[in-house]
C-alpha cells in the first residue's frame, strides 16, 4: 500500500487530535465527478477562516489511489463532536447513486488494515453512524461490513465475504466456509462496524 504525499498548506490554528483514537470515520464526496485532493482542500479553505484546509486525513480517488490529507496527529473537520477522537477517510463519489470502484474498496481495506496495526483495533464507522447524514452513501455503507472484515483478516486467509438469504458467509482460501445467520440486516451491519473476527 502506498500513501501519496500532498504537502498541502493549512491555515494556522489546527488543534492536536486526542491521543486516544476511538473511531475511523468513512465518508464520500457526494459528487460523481472524480475530484482531486487539492480541489477538496481548496473547497474547504473557501468555507471561511474557521476552516484550516481539507477536513479528512485520507482521500481515495476512483482509481484507488490513497492521498494524504490533514496530518494524522491533527484533529480533523469531518464528523461533528467526534473530530478530536477520530480519523476521517473520504472516498471520491456519490454513493447514493453510484457504486465505489473495486480499486477504491481494495485500497480502503488496505488503509484500514494499516491504521489498525498502527493504532489498535479502532472502531470503523460510516459518517451516518455518528451524525444525521446519508454519508457515506447507501452503496458504500452496505459494503463496509465486508471491507472491515477483510481488513481484519490477513490477505492469505480469506477469499470472499458476502451476504445472501439472511446469512453472512466467509469463504477462506483453504476452502473453509463460515456462515453467520441473522434476522435483522441493520443490526448485523452495526455489529460489523466494529469488525468480524474469524476463528477456526
Amino acid at each position: 500500500m502506498e500513501i501519496k504525499e500532498t504537502k498541502l498548506k493549512f491555515r494556522e490554528g489546527m488543534e492536536k487530535r486526542f491521543k486516544v483514537l476511538e473511531y475511523i470515520v468513512i465518508h464520500h464526496t457526494a459528487s460523481t465527478r472524480d475530484m482531486t485532493v487539492q480541489e477538496i482542500h481548496q473547497l474547504h479553505l473557501n468555507q471561511g477562516e474557521n476552516w484550516k484546509g481539507i477536513g479528512y486525513h485520507f482521500y481515495i480517488d476512483k482509481q484507488g489511489i490513497i492521498w494524504r490529507g490533514r496530518p494524522e496527529e491533527m484533529s480533523g473537520s469531518h464528523a461533528l463532536d467526534y473530530n478530536s477522537v477520530s480519523i476521517g477517510i473520504c472516498l471520491s463519489g456519490n454513493f447514493e447513486i453510484e457504486k465505489p470502484t473495486d480499486n477504491q474498496l481494495k485500497s480502503l481495506s488496505e488503509l484500514l488494515q494499516y491504521l489498525k496495526q498502527k493504532y489498535g483495533n479502532v472502531q470503523v464507522v460510516g459518517h451516518r453512524d455518528l451524525n444525521a447524514t446519508a454519508c457515506p452513501g447507501k452503496n458504500l455503507y452496505s459494503k463496509l461490513g465486508s471491507v472491515i472484515a477483510n481488513s481484519n483478516t490477513p490477505k492469505d486467509e480469506y477469499v470472499k465475504v458476502f451476504m445472501s438469504n439472511n446469512k453472512l458467509s466467509v469463504v477462506l482460501d483453504n476452502g473453509s466456509k463460515f456462515t453467520f445467520p441473522f434476522t435483522n440486516k441493520e443490526e448485523l451491519l452495526r455489529k460489523l462496524s466494529i469488525g468480524l473476527k474469524i476463528t477456526k
